[in-house]
């Protein structure tokens, strides 16, 4: 199996909504598509305002996963929390059933990262970010069995336990990965 991690742009935007928003449940097809086109719509002003904000995974051309990110300060509470701290905030990762296990999802944590190295933001008046945030919080998706998994995975991609990095949710659980260059 060929895997290719590729930027987002105009051309895969639908790879990302259809794989971020499912079309399997026909009994919810109009809410769906609702859901649909407001994360396309997201997705093409983050592009504008930001540049790429996902990678893609394609294993034998097929999108297989994604890593969805965004300047934290895009986000009204954030940005007065992080004051004038450049970081990105992951806000998804995610890999189809039948491609897990097979190191696609770190395989996209990483090219972020090593990305992000390099890329001069716009959002930050070009640039580079100095730190990439998740919060263990966002595993709590209604598996709380996910949530050692999740952070194993991030601790295995360079994340550590952050603290005093401030937290909107009270739940506490954030992880960083520092882009020093």
């Amino acid at each position: 199996m060929k895997v290719e991690i590729r930027d987002l742009g105009p051309e895969s935007i639908d790879d990302l909504v259809n794989m971020c928003v499912s079309q399997s449940h026909l009994r919810q097809a109009k809410t769906l598509a609702q859901g649909n086109l407001r994360k396309k719509m997201w997705i093409e002003r983050a592009l504008e305002v930001f540049g790429s904000c996902a990678k893609i995974a394609y294993a034998d051309n097929e999108p297989a996963g994604f890593v969805e990110f965004y300047p934290a300060q895009m986000f009204p509470i954030l940005r007065y929390l992080l004051k004038d701290r450049k970081i990105i905030l992951i806000m998804c990762v995610f890999v189809r059933r039948e491609y897990q296990g097979r190191g696609i999802g770190s395989k996209l944590v990483q090219a972020l990262i090593e990305d992000l190295k390099q890329r001069r933001i716009p959002y930050f008046g070009n640039e580079r970010a100095d730190e990439i945030a998740i919060g263990s919080w966002g595993s709590h998706t209604g598996f709380p069995e996910a949530q050692p998994r999740f952070r194993k995975f991030f601790f295995k991609n360079g994340f550590i336990e952050a603290p005093d990095f401030p937290d909107p949710t009270g739940k506490g659980g954030i992880l960083v990965c520092g882009l020093a260059r």
